[in-house]
């Protein structure tokens, strides 16, 4: 370091820490109140404790299985039900195809367009910034240490 750094350094190391905002600690203690830990059932499931967990599992796989036994013995009321559900799902797997294909083409367009030339930029990228840093180094070590040594 310059007698000059030695100064700023020295000068810095003298002045008085930063203080914290008086208001601070009353915004701290209101933060924390406002985080104090929620009752079990309003976290997400995972966060349960393991008999709700389980209880919960076990009732939902009985009104699955309530669903999959009652459902053939349905009012036949419900058929329209099931018609308006089956165009739905037809859609739905309509959509999906289409989307698959849209998904397909982005990859072909991908790996043929966008990565050759993302692989060739970031190559040349690296050659410039390691051309850069070489130049740099040699327009330092010349210009300001007259070539003595290295620098810290």
């Amino acid at each position: 370091m310059t007698p000059a750094d030695d100064r700023l350094h020295d000068a810095l190391r003298a002045l008085p820490a930063p203080r914290a905002p008086h208001t601070l600690l009353a915004r701290v203690l209101a933060a924390t109140v406002e985080a104090a830990p929620r009752p079990w059932y309003t976290r997400v499931w995972a966060a349960w404790p393991l008999e709700w967990q389980l209880a919960s599992a076990i009732a939902c796989a009985g009104l699955v299985g309530a669903w999959l036994l009652l459902a053939p013995y349905a009012d036949p009321a419900f058929a329209g039900v099931a018609e308006v559900v089956g165009a739905a799902a037809d859609r739905a797997r309509h959509l999906l195809q289409g989307a698959e294909v849209v998904a397909a083409v982005a990859q072909v367009l991908w790996r043929s367009l966008v990565l050759p030339a993302a692989v060739a930029g970031f190559a040349i990228a690296l050659v410039a910034a390691l051309a850069g840093s070489a130049c740099w180094t040699t327009i330092n070590r010349l210009a300001f240490h007259g070539g003595e040594g290295t620098h810290r």
